[in-house]
């Protein structure tokens, strides 16, 4: 089986989450499954693994210092050669909900092939504890989250601050288009 995982940082950082997708990749391949990782660029000490498309970030963006891509037409194109260049694949694993998520999501979609979310956290919580300007930027993620993915869930108001109401509706949006 020929499994694509799509995802927003690199598997040789240090973190939960690259060290949960090289485990699962090295897991999975001992079980001798082909893992293709798509992603931003490694740190610039490291050389990417060769079962990996790097997606090349924003240049000036770079929420809490990470590489983020963007879903361009440009970096779409990138990664239909790229993925057309290896063998056929059975299953997409998108392991994030904005950026490359958004991609991966489309490349399911246009390709009909299964699609699998997985959350490594709450977005919401991660935003009002870490940025700068947590409202504005749950605000421009969800407008260019809406503009690729269909948000055919809202989020209804509640206790809840208009930043986590912003960043839940691109989850659970994310989450439906799975």
């Amino acid at each position: 089986m020929h499994i694509v995982i799509f995802v927003d940082y690199h598997d040789s950082l240090i973190g939960g989450v690259p060290a949960s997708i090289r485990a699962q990749r090295q897991s999975l391949e001992k079980l001798g499954h082909e893992v293709t990782v798509v992603c931003p660029p490694p740190p610039k000490n490291f050389s990417p693994h060769p079962a990996t498309v790097i997606v090349p970030p924003v240049p000036v963006v770079r929420p809490n210092s990470f590489p983020m891509a963007f879903p361009s037409r440009r970096n779409e194109r990138l990664i239909e050669r790229e993925l057309a260049k290896r063998p056929p694949i059975d299953i997409v694993h998108v392991q994030t909900n904005l950026g490359i998520g958004v991609m991966g999501a489309r490349y399911a979609k246009r390709h009909e092939l299964p699609f699998v979310q997985t959350m490594h956290g709450r977005d919401d919580v991660f935003a009002e504890q870490t940025y700068a300007l947590p409202y504005l930027t749950t605000l421009i993620a969800k407008w260019v989250h809406r503009f690729y993915i269909p948000h055919i869930q809202k989020i209804p108001k509640a206790s809840e601050s208009e930043t986590a109401r912003n960043a839940w509706e691109v989850m659970v949006n994310q989450a439906q288009a799975a």
